[in-house]
């Protein structure tokens, strides 16, 4: 989405971060729950997008889309398309 939606490069930096231009934008946390016959029953997904956050809110080393954009964003907009965007891949499970 990120790179789609606003033209930054983003990178995954194990166990959990995504960096744009090796600045933290993104964190993602991913917990399995309850185990029937071998397999998952559900998956937790829960992501921390810095989104309109100022370089003054920011801790070190973080960045925010509004920052590298130059614009503020709208969240719920945003929201929306990650939404669509997970949805359309979890399709392709």
């Amino acid at each position: 989405m990120l790179q789609r939606k606003f033209g930054l490069h983003p990178t995954f930096k194990r166990p959990n971060d995504v960096l744009v231009g090796g600045r933290k934008i993104c964190g993602i946390l991913v917990e399995a729950q309850g185990r029937s016959n071998g397999h998952l029953e559900n998956l937790v997904v829960g992501v921390g997008l810095n989104v309109n956050a100022s370089p003054e809110e920011l801790v070190k080393g973080a960045t925010s889309v509004a920052r590298e954009t130059g614009k503020k964003q709208s969240r719920p907009a945003l929201l929306k398309t990650l939404l669509e965007e997970l949805r359309k891949d979890l399709g392709k499970l």
